[in-house]
C-alpha cells in the first residue's frame, strides 16, 4: 500500500511541476500558448486535411522559399565559382566579399 501512496505522490509532484513550468510560460509567451492551443485545436478539430490548410502551407512554403532565394543564390554562385575557377580563387573572393 505504502508504494502505491509513493507512486501518486510522485505523479502529483510531477502534475505539480508541469503546471508551474506552464503557468512561467505563459508568463513568458503568452502569444506562443494561444498560437499552439490555436494548432491543437484545429487539428484535433479535422483541420489539417483541408483546402485551408493546403493553401496556407502553399502560401507558406513560396514565401520561404522567396524569403531563402537570395542566400541559395550566392551560395550557388559561391560554388560556381569555385568549381570553375579552381579552389584557391574563389576562397580568397569570398572571403573579401563577407568582408565589405
Amino acid at each position: 500500500m505504502s508504494a502505491t501512496k509513493a507512486a501518486k505522490g510522485t505523479r502529483d509532484d510531477m502534475f505539480a511541476l508541469d503546471a508551474t513550468a506552464l503557468t512561467e510560460r505563459l508568463e513568458r509567451n503568452p502569444y506562443g500558448i494561444v498560437a499552439g492551443a490555436f494548432g491543437i485545436g484545429f487539428v484535433l478539430g479535422g483541420g489539417l486535411f483541408t483546402r485551408v490548410t493546403a493553401r496556407l502551407v502553399n502560401v507558406a512554403l513560396r514565401v520561404g522559399v522567396a524569403a531563402a532565394l537570395p542566400y541559395l543564390q550566392d551560395e550557388l554562385l559561391a560554388v560556381a565559382s569555385r568549381a570553375m575557377t579552381g579552389d584557391e580563387e574563389a576562397k580568397a573572393s569570398t572571403k573579401k566579399e563577407k568582408s565589405s
